[in-house]
């Protein structure tokens, strides 16, 4: 049975593309490997909408601050461990500067690659949450994400 088949009914594309998002990276290879084998479209698509860090730390600061406000201060420190100067500073900039020393505290401290990337993971569902209840809008961030209804 091919791994696409499972996905091809309604609702299935937005399901595999969160497996995508919450894989480890090495996971995530796979998947699309194996995805571009079946249908080289879809997993372009997957490419084009999957949430990564990357993308929502690159969004304008109002939208992060819906982003930042709704996940705890250890959770959003550890996510961003192995982050840019720049993007501590844009997250910094989105709260207020003692939220900002709590969650910068975690900066410093040694976690592993797997908690970081369950706290990456948490912010990213919490960021598709937001979409889902309406606080965020793809239209007005990132059109590319936007899923349409099958």
């Amino acid at each position: 049975m091919s791994l696409l088949n499972r996905y091809r009914r309604k609702g299935g594309f937005e399901n595999l593309l969160k497996l995508v998002e919450s894989s480890t990276p090495s996971k995530q290879e796979q998947l699309l490997k194996l995805i571009e084998e079946e249908d080289s479209s879809w997993a372009e698509m997957i490419r084009v909408k999957s949430l990564s860090m990357d993308k929502i730390f690159s969004w304008e600061p109002q939208y992060l601050k819906d982003i930042v406000y709704r996940v705890k201060p250890r959770i959003l420190g550890i996510s961003l461990i192995g982050q840019s100067k720049e993007i501590h500073e844009k997250v910094a900039a989105c709260m207020p500067e003692i939220k900002w020393v709590e969650v910068s505290d975690y900066l410093g401290d040694k976690f592993g690659q797997g908690e970081i990337h369950a706290a990456q993971n948490q912010v990213i569902a919490t960021t598709r949450e937001l979409v889902e209840d309406g606080y965020i809008r793809f239209e007005d961030v990132d059109p590319k994400l936007v899923l349409m209804s099958a």
